[in-house]
């Protein structure tokens, strides 16, 4: 089982936007062969609190073809320009690693980086 927390901080007066963007992908992925569960929690409607976005994944090939997605480019472009910080965290087996996807350059080094944690591969740090 892969599990996905992704922990995001909105941009000032986005809240509303980001949770929205999230709510509509929330269905759409979790159709996807191999998701299991995808949620979506905050503490509040109003304010820039914390907004998690949760997903569970039966195994790496699964998520490794989510990654190369539509829905995925779309949850990372709503990510880049609605949320302030943004930290996805992976759980694979007994191992867990983090990715700050504010500070990777682009949608193609994201998955390049996610998938070659999952694969337990060397990941590249971003410059």
């Amino acid at each position: 089982m892969i599990i996905i927390k992704n922990k995001l901080e909105p941009n000032s007066l986005k809240n509303q936007e980001l949770l929205q963007a999230l709510r509509e992908l929330q269905p759409l992925i979790k159709s996807k062969m191999g998701c299991c569960d995808v949620a979506v929690s905050h503490q509040s409607e109003y304010g820039n609190l914390p907004i998690s976005f949760d997903e569970k994944w039966d195994d790496s090939d699964f998520y490794i073809s989510h990654l190369k997605s539509e829905h995925f480019k779309i949850l990372l472009g709503a990510i880049r320009v609605l949320a302030k910080t943004s930290v996805m965290t992976i759980e694979k087996d007994s191992q867990t690693t983090k990715f700050d996807l504010k500070k990777r350059d682009s949608f193609q080094g994201i998955a390049i980086s996610i998938s070659d944690f999952l694969k337990n591969r060397p990941v590249k740090e971003p410059k």
